[in-house]
C-alpha cells in the first residue's frame, strides 16, 4: 500500500489553482499538513457547506486523485438521497472520497460501493449489513432491531466518481427530523467505536477501503461481488415492500430474494390476484432499480 498520503488542513474558501499543491499556499490555515504516512491525502476543513462541494472544487483543479478525500467536523449544507438535508452536527463523520476506476464504469457501483464499506468496517472490527441501495445498517443492540448507522450517496461528473459519507458517531437526529415513514430508527456507534474521533476513524477507514479493494475487487469479477454483497443485504429472505419503484406512489410488495446483475434487487411476488386464487397463487420474479425499501412485519 503506498503511504505517501497526508491529514492535510484546508481552508474551503481558497481553493488552489488547477496543479497547485497545498503545501505552495501561504502559512495559514490552508495547506497546513498535520500528519504524513497515509494511503491517500485526506483534506480536511472544520467546516463547509458540504464535503461534496469541496471534493467538487478540488477535483476540477486536479487536486483529488483517486482515493482522496475531504473530510469535514461540520457541514451546514450536507445532502442524502434525493438531495434531502442530512444532519450534519459536530462529531459525526462527513467526508467525500473519489472513487477508483472500476466504479465509474459499473452500473452497480451503488452496491459495491456499500459492500466496500461493509468490508472496510469489518476489517476494524464492526459487522454492518446495507439496506439497500444506500444505507448502512447496525444490527442488533436496542431491542435487537436494525438501525441506520450512515449512509452513502454517489455524485458522478465526465468520469469522475465520488461518494459522499455520513456517520453517526455519537449523535442521531431526533425522529422529527427523519423523514416521514422512514423505514429504520437512526443509530450511533457502539462505544468502542465511538472513543475514536472521526478523524481517526476516517483515517483508518481509508486504508481499510485501499487495502480491501487491492486484494479483493481488482481480483474477482463484478458478479462474484455482488454474490458476496448479497450476504450483507438486509431483509434477504423477508417480505419487503419498495416504494415508488415504478411510479412515485407505487408500492411493490414481495420477498427480496437477492441482486441482479447491475445492483438492482430481485423480488418474488405475487401474481395478479384475478388470475390465481389466493389458495394457489403464483409468483414471479421482478427486478427493481429504484425506490425505498421497508420491512413488512
Amino acid at each position: 500500500m503506498n503511504n505517501a498520503g497526508r491529514l492535510i488542513s484546508i481552508d474551503p474558501e481558497h481553493i488552489r489553482p488547477a496543479g497547485a499543491r497545498p503545501e505552495s499556499v501561504p502559512a495559514g490555515p490552508a495547506g497546513r499538513i498535520l500528519t504524513g504516512g497515509l494511503a491517500a491525502d485526506i483534506f480536511l476543513c472544520a467546516e463547509c457547506s458540504s464535503t461534496f462541494d469541496v471534493a467538487w472544487q478540488f477535483a476540477g483543479n486536479n487536486l483529488l486523485p483517486e482515493w482522496s478525500s475531504v473530510l469535514a467536523l461540520r457541514q451546514t449544507s450536507g445532502r442524502g438521497q434525493l438531495r434531502r438535508s442530512w444532519y450534519s452536527p459536530p462529531g459525526n463523520l462527513y467526508a467525500s472520497i473519489r472513487l477508483p476506476e472500476l466504479f465509474v464504469r459499473e452500473a452497480s457501483a451503488p452496491v459495491l460501493t456499500a459492500l466496500l464499506f461493509v468490508k472496510a468496517f469489518a476489517k476494524l472490527g464492526l459487522r454492518l449489513q446495507f439496506k439497500w441501495p444506500n444505507d448502512l445498517t447496525l444490527c442488533g443492540g436496542e431491542d435487537d432491531t436494525p438501525g441506520k448507522l450512515g449512509g452513502l450517496l454517489l455524485e458522478d461528473r465526465e468520469d469522475i466518481l465520488l461518494a459522499g459519507v455520513g456517520i453517526n458517531c455519537v449523535k442521531r437526529p431526533e425522529g422529527r427530523l427523519l423523514r416521514e415513514n422512514a423505514a429504520l430508527p437512526a443509530r450511533v456507534l457502539p462505544k468502542d467505536f465511538s472513543l475514536r474521533s472521526p478523524v481517526r476513524l476516517w483515517i483508518e477507514l481509508v486504508q481499510s477501503l485501499i487495502f480491501i479493494y487491492n486484494n479483493t475487487f481488482i481480483n474477482i469479477s463484478t458478479g462474484q461481488l455482488l454474490l458476496q454483497a448479497e450476504e450483507y443485504l438486509l431483509w434477504k429472505g423477508s417480505n419487503i415492500q419498495v416504494l415508488g419503484a415504478f411510479t412515485d406512489d407505487s408500492v411493490t410488495a414481495g420477498i427480496l430474494c437477492g441482486l441482479t446483475e447491475q445492483g438492482g434487487l430481485r423480488l418474488l411476488v405475487p401474481c395478479a390476484e384475478d388470475v390465481f386464487p389466493e389458495e394457489s397463487r403464483k409468483f414471479e420474479e421482478v427486478e427493481v432499480y429504484a425506490g425505498s425499501v421497508r420491512s413488512v412485519a
